[in-house]
């Protein structure tokens, strides 16, 4: 399965939204990137990036996301507490 371009993708990864503004198909790079992180229900994460890069890795088959130049967005549903995190890169 792969990501489609300008549309929420909800059923690329298990308690995931991706979101890429354009892939660039021939670098395997992202552009505008937003992720929603359901795993924690208690502490959903937003995540935006200028840019990302998708990999399977080789011997475990799993999905490797690296992301460039953005923002983590930490949201904790009991008390209703909210933190921000900026980064360069982040896996």
């Amino acid at each position: 399965m792969q990501l489609k371009e300008g549309f929420f993708n909800e059923r690329f990864l298990k308690n995931f939204i991706i979101y890429a503004g354009k892939i660039d198909s021939e670098r395997d790079i992202m552009e505008k990137v937003f992720i929603y992180d359901n795993r924690d229900r208690d502490m959903p994460v937003v995540i935006t990036a200028k840019s990302a890069r998708l990999e399977i890795d080789d011997v475990t088959k799993k999905t490797l996301l690296f992301l460039y130049d953005g923002f983590m967005h930490f949201i904790q549903n009991i008390g209703e507490k909210y933190r921000r995190a900026r980064f360069d890169n982040y896996r």
